[in-house]
């Protein structure tokens, strides 16, 4: 039976049976749990029956009950620049966000993921989905990334807001030890902010006579007046409530605008730990009350590396990297999924504990994926890995019509690829 008749048959029974347009299954991934991927065969145009291909859909299973019911989603997303990685995570971040969970997008040197608010247009798209729009995706900056935006880039100052945390929450040291302040100084540090004295000036005074190492003395006041230089912390911006832009369902994107240095890591560590707060929160009052949260890690290298690192010229902790691995090791406890985005798998822009913290996979085109030898099946890595179409299958590409090849592997063993769907959201590409 051709799939012309097959559709005439199903549509023909549907009018006799009376299921109408707006009863057929529009939310057919959402009610299932999955992300649709990707699709087998090179040529989309070969599926004629949607549910064929839905059939050879190829996805990633959601969580769509409690926190405590299933895997947590810990997803590496691998390719080189143009593979297509923002379009793809933005269809994991379209699902995620239909099924529930409370999202979180780093993203250190675009704007792209606010375009989300515009509707996408894509062609290759998985069956029963469709091109949409998510209007409630909301950009916050960083305040020490003003004065740059304000020279370079001034279209974007309407489109985001300002924000700097708040130090009197800031009473615990691991908070200024990660931001180069050791030990000794940031629990006298923390006594002031207990005693309500928040003024850092005072504080650079107060450090100048205390019976401190001369070393610890000047690594804390070189920190402080970087901070005070910046504008780190500004009392006139509030800092996020993450909480209440998760509880009116909004999208939360942060963006650095490309300001890769040792405030970015600072501000992130800092981010991270009040997501993980929340989580603790939410936990001590009951597993049940633990919430789904889905954090996106884009361009992992500018804040999850070696290199990354160099750039805190105070301290050599990276409290971004660090939060990220906690976030990973603790995401039962706290509902905390994540996406982590990067280019390649050189140890200077990620840390191997961060890589081996994400359980699934989806590798496209890349250099130095040796890292992955012995952690996908042995068939996996010789594609993504393989450059010569004399020595073994290559992931296809076809760069006029955009279609590219990804694997898709859920351990050591078990392996899928196929061609990625087209972003359904919109995307400047």
């Amino acid at each position: 039976m051709s799939d012309q008749i097959s559709i005439w048959i199903d549509e023909t029974c549907e009018d006799l049976l009376g299921i109408s347009e707006d009863r057929k299954p529009k939310e057919y991934w959402v009610e299932r749990g999955v992300v649709p991927l990707m699709y087998r065969r090179r040529n989309y145009y070969d599926y004629k029956n949607p549910k064929t291909m839905a059939t050879d859909t190829i996805g990633m299973n959601l969580n769509l009950g409690g926190v405590q019911q299933s895997t947590p989603i810990n997803l590496l997303v691998l390719a080189s620049t143009g593979w297509g990685k923002t379009r793809l995570v933005k269809n994991v971040i379209k699902q995620c966000y239909k099924c529930g969970y409370k999202i979180l997008v780093i993203e250190p040197k675009s704007f792209e993921f606010l375009n989300m608010k515009y509707k996408g247009h894509g062609n290759r798209i998985a069956p029963f989905d469709t091109n949409e729009s998510i209007k409630d995706a909301v950009s916050y900056t960083p305040y020490f990334a003003r004065e740059f935006l304000a020279k370079w880039i001034k279209r974007r100052l309407a489109s985001t807001k300002f924000y700097s945390p708040d130090i009197s929450l800031l009473d615990y040291p691991d908070a200024w030890i990660g931001m180069g302040v050791p030990l000794k100084a940031a629990n006298k540090i923390v006594g002031e902010i207990k005693k309500g004295n928040l003024n850092m000036q005072k504080w650079v005074q107060m450090l100048r006579y205390e019976d401190l190492h001369t070393m610890t003395r000047q690594a804390a006041i070189t920190t402080l007046e970087g901070l005070q230089e910046v504008g780190f912390f500004n009392s006139r911006f509030k800092d996020i409530d993450l909480e209440k832009e998760w509880a009116d369902d909004k999208i939360v994107v942060i963006n650095y605008h490309n300001q890769r240095n040792g405030f970015m890591l600072s501000d992130l560590g800092l981010l991270l730990s009040k997501v993980m707060r929340i989580g603790q929160v939410e936990s001590n009052q009951g597993l049940q009350n633990v919430t789904k949260k889905l954090i996106v890690f884009d361009d992992l290298f500018y804040y999850g590396g070696g290199d990354a690192t160099r750039f805190n010229k105070t301290t050599d902790i990276n409290m971004a990297a660090a939060n990220i691995g906690h976030c990973q090791n603790n995401a039962r406890a706290w509902g905390v999924n994540s996406v982590v985005v990067v280019q390649n798998l050189n140890h200077e822009n990620v840390y191997e504990n961060i890589i081996d913290g994400c359980t699934a996979k989806m590798i496209g085109s890349c250099e130095n994926v040796n890292y992955l030898r012995g952690k996908i099946p042995e068939d996996a890595f010789n594609l993504v890995s393989n450059t010569s179409p004399e020595r073994g299958p290559v992931l296809y590409s076809d760069e006029v019509n955009y279609v590219k090849q990804w694997v898709f592997s859920t351990s050591r063993t078990k392996y899928d690829t196929g061609m990625v769907y087209d972003c359904t959201l919109g995307h400047t590409g």
